[in-house]
């Protein structure tokens, strides 16, 4: 997968950057807008399965981008070796945070979106929170188990998905049934962990990225399952008295791709067609066509990790 690998409404991806550019200079600094732009991508196309070509304007049609953008600023992960220039970079980052925080709040604030709704959002935003507290609790700890992967996914990449489709939704039919809207919501939050499984399985191609994760401590399915599958090299790994070696890195990356890549796409293989079956109940027309095509690319993807 890559920035162009999930087609969305142009005008999000233009009016973010809009949004982006309007901000003090002092946050635009410390806005890594490149390196998160597949995730934001993908969030967009997620809405604009839920909604119409004419919503990419609005200035709501950014609010969970927003949210995104001040979680990007504040990761639930950090490296051992902190210093006092890492501490400082990491205030700054976390001011700026507090500021986009401050612009998500008045723009959900000042919004037409429904009461049950912009509850919704009150409320997912304080768990979206909370949820990166409780990542920060299982960092670095070799018994997590694929349960609390799971649960975390679902708490920050999937609450995000959630609130990009049930926004999709309201700006598109405000009326719609809100059990209804709940249920658009419950499929966006399975797209979410859908895409992390599919993005876990890519960066385990990333000899980079795979050595990062293990050094932050932010362990990705395949590894989890591989700890399961190869627990005595992942105990002797995470416990030597030094720093492991390059080869080492290689060695573990290999095992979890080698351990860790089919369950992982069967995973995400289960939950595609699970949310088939989940959107059976959506009415007939343009929305249950469009998650159906992005279904069967998510499907495709699958297949391709798994050739």
């Amino acid at each position: 997968m890559d920035d162009e690998t999930f087609h969305f409404n142009p005008e999000l991806e233009d009016n973010f950057q809009m949004t982006a550019q309007s901000l003090p200079f002092q946050v635009q600094s410390w806005t890594q807008l490149d390196d998160v732009k597949q995730d934001r991508h993908f969030r967009q196309m997620v809405m604009t399965v839920f909604s119409n070509s004419q919503n990419g304007t609005q200035p709501v049609s950014q609010l969970v981008e927003l949210l995104a953008l001040t979680a990007d600023m504040n990761t639930a992960s950090f490296t051992p070796s902190f210093n006092l220039n890492d501490m400082a970079m990491a205030k700054l980052s976390t001011y700026s945070g507090l500021y986009l925080y401050g612009q998500y709040q008045q723009v959900l604030s000042n919004s037409h979106l429904s009461e049950k709704l912009k509850d919704r959002f009150s409320n997912d935003t304080q768990a979206f929170w909370l949820a990166h507290t409780d990542r920060l609790h299982i960092n670095f700890n070799q018994t997590e188990h694929v349960a609390n992967y799971l649960q975390d996914v679902k708490a920050r990449t999937g609450r995000l998905t959630t609130l990009s489709a049930m926004l999709g939704t309201f700006l598109t039919e405000p009326t719609m049934d809100y059990a209804l809207v709940e249920m658009i919501g419950a499929i966006g939050e399975t797209l979410g962990v859908i895409y992390t499984i599919l993005v876990d399985a890519d960066n385990v191609a990333k000899p980079e990225i795979f050595r990062d994760q293990l050094m932050t401590g932010n362990y990705s399915l395949l590894v989890l399952f591989a700890i399961e599958e190869e627990t005595q090299f992942f105990t002797d790994f995470f416990h030597q008295k030094t720093k492991p070696t390059a080869d080492q890195f290689e060695q573990a990356r290999q095992l979890a791709r080698m351990t860790g890549l089919k369950p992982a796409t069967d995973m995400a293989k289960e939950l595609i067609d699970q949310t088939k079956i989940d959107a059976k109940n959506l009415p007939e027309g343009p929305i249950k066509a469009r998650l159906g095509e992005l279904l069967d690319q998510l499907t495709e993807l699958c297949t391709e990790k798994d050739a």
